[in-house]
């Protein structure tokens, strides 16, 4: 008890530590405070231990390659795992209870993979419950997050990564969070909770965001300047005010597609602003305030999409150069279809 850590491995390989109990590592230096401490490390396992009381991140792999942290308990820790330029790792089924900071953390890493664990924000102090921050080939997939964390999976930078079957229900701003990054797969996951944004995205490119349910939040879905975006099959209904709200980003090299997505219920169920060659397809906005509207975005494609029972179905301002074809936007409170200061529009079999 009391000491500055746990148990620490330096520039070693096959190293084992299972079914240990560190408790109150506590120190007023930085650098110390943890639970387990790897540096350098290779070929190493950390194996069903518990770790209590951390003033640091309860293990923490700094360098090295081949890496495994599975079945460990930690419980009322300021920071749960981190893994700082690791090759090749695996964190699977570890029980993470964070006052402070963050729950699972890697930074730097490729082909590091985060499967089937519990994270919860206990406090108001914590930050984000699994991050990635400019890892490659990694994978976030089947894991629980909970409790107060302003972000529950937080991804900045880094490309080919994987966010599947996720359950997030934190109380905060975002359920998934993107910035910077790029080739993405955001497929599956459930964000319950209190939280602003179900998935936001900024800056981030070649996106993959499919069969997601994301409801009851302010906004669904949103993105901004963000490039080669296909969104198909998510439920964003019951969004207080945009379903799945787009603005910049698109363009005829790196377009937008949406694709066969339930945005009932909400506020606006698609916004899109000045962005330009974007589909939108088999989209159902119905029971919404405005059902579709496009602001100065040029060259959008509107196939076959519902917005019935809508203030104003479907909704073109400053947006030249649109199709639309088929669909309906039947039983509006005021406009069906809603045209201002667009040109070469054209409307062709919609009712």
């Amino acid at each position: 008890d009391s000491i500055d850590n746990g148990i620490e491995a330096h520039d070693s390989d096959m190293v084992v530590i299972e079914d240990s109990l560190i408790n109150n590592t506590d120190t007023d230096t930085p650098s110390n405070g943890f639970g387990i401490a790897f540096y350098g490390c290779g070929n190493c396992s950390v194996q069903r231990n518990a770790c209590t009381n951390n003033t640091n991140f309860a293990i923490i792999c700094l360098g090295g390659n081949n890496c495994s942290v599975i079945d460990n308990i930690m419980h009322s820790v300021s920071n749960g795992i981190q893994l700082y330029t690791v090759q090749d790792a695996m964190v699977q089924e570890n029980d993470v209870h964070t006052t402070y900071g963050l729950g699972i953390y890697l930074y730097d890493c490729d082909v590091a993979n985060v499967i089937g664990n519990e994270v919860v924000g206990e406090t108001e102090l914590t930050n984000w419950g699994i991050g990635l921050v400019d890892c490659r080939n990694c994978g976030l997939i089947d894991n629980t997050i909970s409790g107060t964390l302003p972000y529950g999976t937080y991804v900045d930078g880094g490309t080919v990564n994987q966010i599947s079957g996720n359950t997030v229900e934190n109380t905060g701003s975002y359920g998934i969070f993107l910035q910077s990054a790029g080739h993405v797969e955001v497929a599956n996951n459930t964000v319950q909770g209190s939280v602003e944004y179900g998935f936001f995205a900024a800056n981030s490119y070649s996106l993959h965001i499919s069969g997601n349910m994301m409801e009851w939040f302010t906004y669904g879905m949103k993105l901004e300047y963000s490039y080669d975006v296909l969104i198909e099959e998510n439920s964003v209904d019951h969004s207080a005010t945009r379903g799945i709200y787009i603005s910049y980003g698109g363009g005829e090299i790196q377009p937008i597609s949406i694709v066969n997505n339930s945005c009932r219920y909400s506020g606006t169920g698609i916004l899109l602003s000045q962005i330009s060659y974007t589909a939108l397809e088999n989209n159902d906005c119905s029971d919404c305030t405005s059902g579709i509207a496009l602001i100065s975005s040029m060259v959008t494609d509107v196939w076959n999409c519902t917005a019935d029972h809508c203030e104003q179905g479907l909704l073109l301002t400053e947006s030249d150069g649109s199709t639309i074809i088929g669909g309906s936007y039947c039983q509006s409170l005021i406009n069906g279809i809603y045209l201002s200061g667009s040109n070469s529009v054209r409307i062709e079999g919609a009712n």
